[in-house]
């Protein structure tokens, strides 16, 4: 298949999920060298969820694809953006309990962002780090702020533990 033919099927994924699914995302990747993966993404919004989990049930089981609901943890959350390579280093936090079950949270972003960046960067780091249900269901009040010249937080490579232990694993 020619990379002509794989936008025109790509798009025509995008629409049919679009009709099925309002609002959900979808992902395409490699899972292995075997299995071409399909993520099914609420986009960041809470309301996409059901979405998320309707199509997921109903994904057919094909050899060689792998249908997952949400994007998921990474082992080594890091992200290529702007010309630039954002890392767990590049990132602190301040966790708090929210009071309703959820961890309210304060990134310190290293870097000359605006705040549109900031939140963009924050966001993807934290799908990658709690994965995007998580992010969804398990987080309160977010706040990503530029990172001052001293030290605020700590290191968000030890975020992914505390979230674990003040909330117990999702099945979804």
């Amino acid at each position: 298949m020619n990379r002509q033919d794989q936008k025109v099927i790509i798009h025509e994924l995008g629409d049919r999920i679009g009709k099925a699914a309002p609002g959900v995302m979808h992902e395409i990747g490699r899972f292995d060298a075997n299995t071409v993966e399909l993520i099914l993404s609420a986009d960041g919004m809470r309301s996409n969820i059901p979405g998320v989990l309707a199509l997921s049930r109903a994904a057919p089981r094909l050899e060689g694809f792998l249908f997952t609901a949400f994007r998921r943890r990474w082992s080594k959350p890091g992200l290529g953006i702007y010309d630039a390579h954002i890392g767990m280093e590049d990132l602190r936090y301040v966790a708090e309990d929210g009071g309703d079950g959820r961890l309210d949270l304060t990134l310190y972003l290293r870097g000359d962002w605006d705040e549109r960046e900031r939140n963009m960067i924050g966001f993807l780091m934290l799908d990658q780090a709690l994965g995007e249900y998580d992010v969804m269901t398990g987080l309160g009040r977010v706040d990503i702020e530029p990172a001052g010249a001293v030290v605020q937080g700590k290191p968000f490579a030890g975020l992914m533990a505390e979230f674990d232990a003040f909330r117990a694993e999702t099945v979804h």
